[in-house]
């Protein structure tokens, strides 16, 4: 008889924050159950105390093969974290360089934060709170470009470059390494528009990423995989509408129109 997988992962049909989880599981081929949409919904609507833990949105996990029961966990940087406990991804014996892996994890998840606008989940004055081209443009060559160039530091702080090396300059690659690839590497496959200033202005990190998958096909079959079932879905809703809108007219689509 085939044993049911130790791990149920909940989170909606797109890359999203999933892509995150989902890339430490292929990464280790590591088998795993993927609960519905249906499924998540009606978790995320349940009352706190009929939750499997109190939480307000995916990403979740339930561990079935924790001690002492099945064990359930939210919040990417936490689940991330405690997927790459139990599947050998984090900096070995080096608790420094295990905290700068969940940093990394962070600071990939505030980056969505922004560019998703709280997640899309912000209104005024009765209206849900969208891009505007001004307010994008100013995220785009300000915020956006801080967040690369952060990344592109981190990877030749620790001797990283184009063609070896790893994020931290662990021996091979971690959690770190794994959230750098599904945080830019899926924006750069979801909207292509920034891959440009996603290679120039942080090419090593870029080129970590594209090592990645040529060394360990899993990771490219992932992303095959996601681009088969959703297309270039990112984040879906109306953020998502919204991203490609403001990209689309900025300095790397075709810009506003004349006239």
């Amino acid at each position: 008889l085939t044993s049911s997988p130790a791990f149920t992962f909940y989170y909606w049909p797109c890359p999203g924050r999933g892509v995150f989880v989902r890339a430490l599981f292929a990464f280790t081929g590591t088998p795993f159950a993927e609960a519905s949409a249906a499924e998540c919904a009606r978790i995320k609507d349940l009352p706190a105390h009929e939750q499997p833990v109190p939480l307000r949105a995916p990403p979740f996990l339930i561990d079935h093969s924790a001690e002492g029961g099945p064990f359930a966990i939210s919040q990417l940087p936490a689940v991330s974290e405690y997927v790459a406990s139990k599947l050998g991804l984090l900096p070995k014996d080096d608790l420094q360089k295990r905290c700068l892996a969940l940093k990394v994890v962070c600071d990939a998840n505030d980056v969505l934060g922004e560019l998703w606008l709280h997640n899309g989940d912000v209104t005024k004055d009765g209206s849900w709170v969208m891009w505007d081209q001004a307010a994008y443009d100013t995220f785009r060559d300000g915020r956006f470009v801080a967040w690369m160039r952060q990344w592109e530091t981190t990877a030749l702080r620790f001797g990283c470059t184009a063609e070896a090396g790893f994020l931290l300059g662990t021996g091979s690659a971690t959690l770190a390494d794994l959230s750098t690839w599904a945080l830019w590497k899926t924006m750069a496959r979801c909207i292509p528009q920034l891959s440009a200033p996603l290679h120039e202005h942080m090419p090593t990190v870029m080129a970590l990423c594209a090592r990645l998958e040529r060394d360990h096909p899993a990771l490219a079959d992932l992303a095959a995989k996601d681009a088969d079932a959703w297309g270039s879905l990112y984040c879906g809703g109306m953020i998502e509408k919204s991203i490609r809108q403001v990209v689309e007219a900025s300095r790397d689509g075709i810009g506003p129109k004349a006239g």
